[in-house]
């Protein structure tokens, strides 16, 4: 088994992305760690139709059993919320208001990187009746002792300078009521994304009735809107300097997905 060799799935060959010059897979059902082979014969294209039949023939299983907890499970961490989007109509039919709220709230923390799916997050937000329900029984006691006045922050970077015209690009769904931690995250992982000539830290203040969910989870004290009805007159922005000492210590909290 381990040194055997094989075609490609024809089935995975219109899901192939280069990546930095190799083939790689990129299935929701097979996202494959290494490169294959997709004009002759290989280890590593037997490695992934493996994982493909195995986790299709459970998908399958899981999908007749309406189990959409074990199918997410099983899904690659970048492919969970786009899976979500195509199939949240039929979810939330099947599951209902509650645990559909529970199983978006699940992929919202998991996923890092929300830049490429956020405009779908509307649809999804307003499918069920309570999108407070996102929210943990801790987390939802920890949210009504807020004020019903709220001053948040996003950590961002850009390589140009912050415009009137441009201003809405920074905007996302996940912002904090804490000031360090954006500004963590600004420094850490938005220039992969964004670009890193400018770090930036946007504030905005709102009404508590605005959130659509607040998350603790990851240790972020993340406010959750819906970033396509921020206000703009409510925004402000500063630049992070290059030599910015944080004034805390934060260390990521990574969530276990459906725990």
């Amino acid at each position: 088994m381990k040194d055997r060799k094989e075609q490609l799935l024809p089935e995975l060959y219109q899901f192939l992305a280069n990546i930095e010059g190799e083939p790689y897979v990129r299935h929701y059902l097979c996202w494959s760690i290494t490169p294959v082979n997709p004009f002759e014969e290989s280890e590593q294209n037997h490695l992934a139709n493996i994982l493909y039949i195995f986790n299709k023939k459970m998908y399958e299983r899981y999908l007749e059993e309406k189990d959409y907890d074990s199918i997410l499970v099983h899904l690659d961490k970048q492919t969970k919320m786009g899976w979500f989007i195509k199939n949240y109509k039929k979810i939330y039919r099947d599951v209902g208001d509650e645990k559909y709220y529970k199983i978006l709230r699940q992929i919202l923390i998991y996923v890092d990187n929300h830049d490429h799916v956020r405009k779908h997050y509307s649809k999804l937000i307003s499918r069920g009746n309570d999108h407070l329900q996102m929210m943990s029984k801790k987390e939802r006691n920890q949210f009504d002792k807020l004020p019903k006045k709220l001053t948040i922050f996003r950590g961002t970077s850009s390589n140009k300078f912050v415009t009137p015209s441009n201003i809405k690009k920074l905007f996302g769904n996940s912002w904090s009521l804490d000031r360090e931690i954006p500004i963590w995250f600004s420094i850490k992982h938005s220039p992969k994304i964004r670009g890193s000539k400018y770090i930036i830290l946007l504030t905005y203040k709102l009404k508590k009735s605005e959130v659509i969910s607040y998350f603790t989870q990851r240790g972020e004290n993340e406010i959750f809107l819906d970033y396509t009805n921020i206000d703009l007159k409510r925004i402000s922005y500063e630049y992070i300097p290059e030599d910015y000492k944080l004034k805390v210590k934060f260390n990521k909290k990574e969530s276990t997905p459906f725990e």
